[in-house]
């Protein structure tokens, strides 16, 4: 069973994080990046299935942001206390 902190897909969003750092609401964003604002609210409560590679590219373009800033396993390949050996 997974942990409570385990996205149920698999991959967690950071999008929350990044608008609070901005102070950008749900409207601004959508707005500014020219995104649907079902999509970001998706997105920023980690509720996504699938996610739309034109919005992620338009999200990480606006917020001057790579994929992988965005998009994290959950949970992470490595935990803080592993080895820093690579695990395939």
């Amino acid at each position: 069973m997974a942990a409570a902190t385990d996205s149920p897909t698999g991959i967690r969003c950071s999008l929350a994080l990044e608008m609070a750092a901005r102070r950008l609401t749900v409207r601004e964003l959508a707005e500014q990046a020219g995104v649907h604002v079902g999509a970001i609210s998706r997105l920023r409560g980690n509720r996504m299935s699938m996610v739309d590679l034109a919005t992620l590219n338009k999200l990480c373009r606006y917020l001057k942001l790579e994929v992988g800033d965005l998009l994290h396993l959950d949970p992470p390949l490595h935990l803080p206390d592993e080895d820093n050996d690579l695990a395939y």
